[in-house]
């Protein structure tokens, strides 16, 4: 994985906002933009270890006391014609997040949902949430890269159980992350992620040999970002051609 010349950094990451950090990034040079911002549920799960890496502080999300939409505008400028932008959400949010979306100049084509294959905490008295939704949005008119077009649920497994560990309350699978650079990029392409959380977008470029830059605001999550964007770059089962096909 190359640290693109643009990149204000010799780290694949940076420790900041990236309301302020993106300013820095020329436009139209990003392929892909993954982004999983805080909710703003205000989510606490109190006191919790992740594969050794212990949080001092309650498990509480930065940020997430709100929905923050600002660095959206400034995604759509550092996004290349034709690319596309896949943003993480939840159901109750997800309409404030589409109306952005749309005012920031991208066209929303798809709503994928995440199968996680394992019921959290929804509605503590009624049903149990399995699910999370993704925003498919395009800049232009890209074009996808699989061999096979397949069905807008995306099926891996739940985050109490990934195989790469567990770093961070909110994360996303390495699989599902792995699937969606897959979709739509090329070998060598750069995928910008604003909210790196505990690194998963970029151990998934990695594995996949594209290029993964992105900030974190949490500095606690520092020592697991580099752990796993220097990763060794082998392959995953699931990845590869046996992704791109899936029906």
């Amino acid at each position: 994985m190359d640290i693109p010349s643009w990149w204000p950094s010799k780290k694949p990451y940076i420790i900041g906002d990236c309301l302020e950090g993106m300013k820095a990034i020329p436009n139209e040079v990003v392929s892909l933009i993954i982004g999983d911002p805080p909710y703003g549920i205000n989510y606490v799960s109190g006191r919790e270890n992740y594969k050794g890496h212990e949080r001092k502080t309650p498990n509480t999300i930065v940020n997430d006391d709100r929905i923050d939409t600002r660095w959206l505008t400034e995604a759509f400028r550092i996004l290349k014609p034709n690319s596309m932008l896949f943003l993480f959400s939840r159901w109750d949010v997800i309409h404030k997040w589409a109306e952005q979306l749309s005012s920031a100049g991208f066209k929303i084509i798809e709503r994928l949902v995440w199968d996680k294959t394992h019921w959290g905490m929804g509605n503590l008295e009624y049903y149990g949430s399995q699910t999370e939704d993704i925003l498919f949005c395009i800049k232009g008119y890209p074009k996808m890269q699989w061999v096979k077009r397949r069905g807008n649920v995306i099926k891996t497994v739940s985050k109490r159980s990934l195989p790469e560990g567990m770093y961070h309350p909110n994360q996303k699978s390495l699989s599902l992350i792995a699937k969606l650079i897959i979709d739509t990029t090329a070998e060598g392409d750069t995928v910008f992620d604003p909210f790196l959380g505990s690194g998963t977008t970029l151990e998934a470029c990695r594995k996949t040999n594209r290029n993964g830059v992105g900030f974190e605001i949490d500095k606690i999550y520092e020592t697991v970002i580099q752990e796993r964007a220097m990763s060794n770059i082998t392959n995953i089962e699931g990845y590869g051609e046996d992704a791109r096909k899936e029906g």
